[in-house]
């Protein structure tokens, strides 16, 4: 019974760390609009676990780190964090993960009817209602 019960708990410890930002979501994201069409604004998640970056592409075309420093590190969202970021309704069809700081936030989702289809969102974390825009994967 004991080794049942500490091999579920396990697996379940595992299935939440799979659902970590990870290697796999290191990429250049474009902001789409409103329209859902692309706009000029260009952005790559950079680094690792505990070392997460947010770069910004200047136009030269060189990547500029936006992740501030002293205390503005990206580290990964709690469900209490996600509950911050989104409606409840947005929340319940999706399989969220985050790396966040006190500026913005950078999200995965998965839609629970078609898993392992991807989508990214960068949301900015305003002081009223936190502001929530599509990305698009380059």
């Amino acid at each position: 019974m004991h080794t049942r019960f500490a091999a579920l708990a396990l697996l379940a410890l595992w299935s939440v760390n799979a659902l970590a930002i990870d290697a796999t979501d290191v990429a250049t994201y474009r902001v789409m609009s409103v329209k859902n069409e692309p706009t000029q604004k260009v952005f790559r998640l950079a680094g690792g676990a505990g070392a997460w970056r947010i770069e910004d592409k200047q136009p030269d075309g060189t990547w500029l780190d936006v992740t501030c420093e002293g205390g503005c590190r990206l580290q990964e969202s709690t469900e209490a964090d996600f509950k911050r970021f989104f409606p409840a309704d947005d929340l319940s069809a999706v399989i969220m993960t985050c790396v966040h700081n006190s500026a913005f936030a950078l999200c995965r989702h998965v839609q629970r009817t078609v898993p392992g289809e991807r989508g990214y969102v960068f949301v900015a974390l305003t002081e009223r209602q936190p502001i929530a825009l599509r990305l698009h994967r380059e």
